[in-house]
């Protein structure tokens, strides 16, 4: 692998994303490079915030994927775990019906790291089918009526918005899942909730200073998966383990980013993480 040029100027915590950006421009890699890739850049772009587990995963998926389609996986952001994969790519390469996944984000070099994944399988594991990533946002998805078979959203529901309020994103986002879902097609979503920041001078502050009453209740969520059409709306377990290190990772993060004292985080918290699963 190439490092990145000398006399490029590049922030600390730009550099594995640039790095990713020449891989990904040149296309070609073998899975020994992953691997190294993988290993050397994990800590730093590792920010696999999905709690719903690999294993719930694979349930939904052999209860529901029962022909072959296509699942778009919206805010798709990095794949990576420590071997290269998400949780929904582990649960797809143990079910039989073929699969093809199609990574939607706004921001290309996100789409595009899923062509990260292996393409060489161990024994028993089957090959994910990654069809070309899609930029695109998600209240204006490139898909016809009734198209895929499944949609799937980890965390874009609590990304802070500038330009309209959470809930109208959520509204739009929602209803365009359901307008692009074949009839029986499935959504799974969910979210980490919201990150509570507690300053050692007392302030809190969560996410990247969302206002608390911006903030998306999972009621709220679940309501408006009712409002949009979708029935037999019900409840997914979380992953606490990962809940747990993430919390604990972001932290150490934090710490590392202390400016004046009354800035420094004395506690990071989840508030209100939620999935669910629905059916159009």
């Amino acid at each position: 692998m190439e490092n990145n040029p000398q006399n490029e100027p590049a922030k600390q915590n730009d550099r594995p994303f640039k790095k990713l950006a020449n891989i990904l421009g040149d296309g070609k890699m073998t899975t020994q490079q992953k691997e190294g890739f993988l290993e050397e850049m994990s800590d730093k772009i590792f920010v696999n915030y999905d709690f719903v587990s690999a294993k719930t995963y694979e349930a939904i998926f052999k209860r529901l994927v029962v022909q072959e389609g296509n699942i778009a996986l919206v805010g798709a952001g990095y794949p990576f775990d420590a071997g290269g994969y998400s949780n929904v790519t582990k649960a797809l390469e143990k079910i039989e019906t073929p699969t093809h996944v199609i990574p939607v984000d706004i921001l290309q070099k996100r789409a595009e790291s899923w062509l990260l994944l292996d393409k060489n399988p161990k024994d028993g594991q089957k090959e994910t089918s990654i069809i070309s990533p899609i930029v695109a946002d998600a209240t204006m998805l490139p898909f016809v009526n009734n198209s895929i078979s499944g949609y799937i959203s980890a965390n874009l529901i609590n990304e802070p918005r500038k330009e309209e309020k959470e809930i109208t994103f959520v509204k739009k986002m929602i209803g365009e899942a359901y307008r692009t879902l074949m009839p029986g097609g499935f959504i799974i979503l969910s979210s980490f909730g919201y990150f509570k920041y507690t300053k050692q001078g007392g302030a809190v502050t969560y996410n990247d200073y969302i206002e608390q009453e911006n903030m998306i209740l999972p009621e709220e969520v679940q309501a408006i998966m009712k409002e949009a059409g979708f029935n037999k709306v019900e409840e997914l377990p979380l992953d606490h383990e990962l809940i747990l290190e993430a919390v604990k990772k972001k932290k150490l993060q934090l710490a590392l980013q202390k400016r004046e004292p009354e800035d420094i985080i004395v506690a990071v918290n989840l508030v209100d993480p939620c999935a669910y699963l629905a059916i159009k």
